[in-house]
C-alpha cells in the first residue's frame, strides 16, 4: 500500500500540514483535469475498490483524516463530473501497519495510510517485515547519514 512513516515526535505537525497541503494541492482542485488538473480514477470499477478499501479501513478501526468519499460537483457547469469515477484524496491514520490490508496491500489510488514510528529499527520492522516486496520507497530526514544508513536496510527494488 501507499504508506508514510513518520517520526512520533513530529507526526501530529506533520498530519496537520499533510492535511492542509492535500486540501489545498488536490482535494480543492478535483475537477476537470483540463481546468483543474486533478482528474478522475480510470474507470468507476476502480473506484468501487478504492471504496471497498475504505470500508476496510473504519472495519480495522482506521480513522480517515481527509476524503474517503465521492466529491459533490454543485456548479451547474460541473454536475456531469458527479457521474464520473471522482474520488478525494484520502489520509487514513490509527491502522495496525502490519495487519491491516489497507497498510499492506496495494489500493492503487488516492489513499495513503500515516503510522508513527519511534526508532530506526521500530521503522525499518514495519517497512520490511509487512509486505512480501517493496516497489520504491523513499527516505526523508535532515540528516544525511541516517537516511543513507535507513535506505541500504529498506528491502524496495528502488530507493530515493
Amino acid at each position: 500500500g501507499s504508506r508514510l512513516f513518520i517520526h512520533e515526535s513530529i507526526y501530529d505537525e506533520f498530519l496537520k500540514r499533510f492535511i492542509k497541503f492535500t486540501q489545498e494541492m488536490y482535494t480543492n482542485k478535483i475537477g476537470d483535469p483540463l481546468k483543474s488538473g486533478y482528474g478522475s480514477l480510470v474507470s468507476l470499477q476502480h473506484r468501487e475498490k478504492v471504496e471497498s478499501y475504505i470500508e476496510i479501513a473504519k472495519e480495522e478501526g482506521g480513522k480517515i483524516l481527509l476524503g474517503g468519499k465521492r466529491p459533490k460537483f454543485e456548479k451547474d457547469e460541473e454536475k456531469c463530473l458527479n457521474e464520473g469515477a471522482f474520488y478525494e484524496p484520502t489520509i487514513i491514520t490509527e491502522l495496525d501497519p502490519y495487519k491491516s490490508r489497507c497498510a499492506t496491500e496495494e489500493i492503487f489510488g488516492p489513499v495513503v495510510t500515516v503510522h508513527a514510528f519511534k526508532s530506526e529499527e521500530d521503522v525499518l520492522d514495519m517497512v520490511n517485515t509487512t509486505t512480501p516486496y517493496g516497489l520504491a520507497g523513499s527516505v526523508w530526514t535532515k540528516d544525511l547519514t541516517k537516511g543513507h544508513r535507513v535506505a541500504q536496510e529498506v528491502e524496495t527494488g528502488m530507493i530515493w
